[in-house]
């Protein structure tokens, strides 16, 4: 399904710099919320190297008119025994209906007891992956009524977007574990790196090497930074 241009605005654009929240997303699921007229929503991330024992990072939101209700536990809806989410189909928007064990009527009660205490009436679920590196489960929650089919045609556009936006996440914080593993072993060894673009510019610095030398703004309108040196070393350096 293609996407409006307002749609990709109010919501592509978040999903893109969300990369770099902590936790990320937040604005992106602000604007889905509001986007869908959703009373409330989450986002459940899991990296396939995590730590163990590390918990999934979790995003919630609620839309103005839900402000003082507490957030969604994800635990509890976790122990309704719903649909189980990594049985879900990648991509594909599920209605709170599906998720139900229809099955086991005492079971199916006490889901919509519990559901109706957290003031569940209508969901929408939807499962992304990262290429085996990451899953992600979004929920969007209603209560009076259901979703419109164009809210869920825009919660199922944002599902190749998001996917593709969690691969990125993925691969990011895998380089930055590789960063800190390498700096932890230099800075063990007293040693500190600085890398220059081709003016003689600090491009980067690791702790190390901020913490042994001594950085100046570049001058002028250029944003930057370079070294504190002697003028006989920097221009050496520039020549270099």
């Amino acid at each position: 399904m293609s996407l409006s241009f307002a749609t990709q605005r109010e919501l592509l654009l978040p999903l893109v710099e969300g990369i770099h929240e902590s936790p990320p997303w937040g604005g992106f699921l602000r604007q889905l919320v509001a986007r869908t007229y959703a009373r409330r929503a989450f986002l459940i991330i899991t990296l396939a190297n995590s730590a163990p024992g590390q918990e999934p990072a979790v995003v919630h939101v609620a839309a103005p008119r839900a402000a003082t209700e507490p957030p969604l536990d994800f635990r509890r809806i976790e122990a309704l025994r719903l649909h189980p989410y990594g049985a879900l189909r990648p991509g594909r928007v599920y209605s709170l209906d599906e998720m139900l064990d229809y099955d086991r009527p005492a079971q199916l009660a006490r889901q919509r007891a519990e559901l109706d205490e957290m003031n569940i009436r209508y969901g929408r679920f939807l499962r992304v992956t990262a290429g085996g590196a990451a899953d992600a489960w979004l929920l969007l929650v209603r209560e009076r009524e259901d979703f419109t089919a164009s809210a869920v045609s825009a919660l199922s556009g944002v599902g190749p977007h998001l996917s593709a936006a969690l691969k990125t996440l993925a691969a990011l914080i895998e380089q930055r574990l590789q960063v800190a593993l390498a700096q932890s072993a230099l800075q063990r060894q007293g040693v500190g790196q600085v890398a220059f673009d081709a003016t003689g510019r600090v491009m980067a610095a690791d702790p190390q090497a901020e913490a042994l030398l001594a950085f100046v703004p570049e001058p002028g309108p250029t944003a930057g930074r370079r070294l504190q040196l002697v003028p006989a070393v920097s221009q050496a350096l520039e020549a270099a």
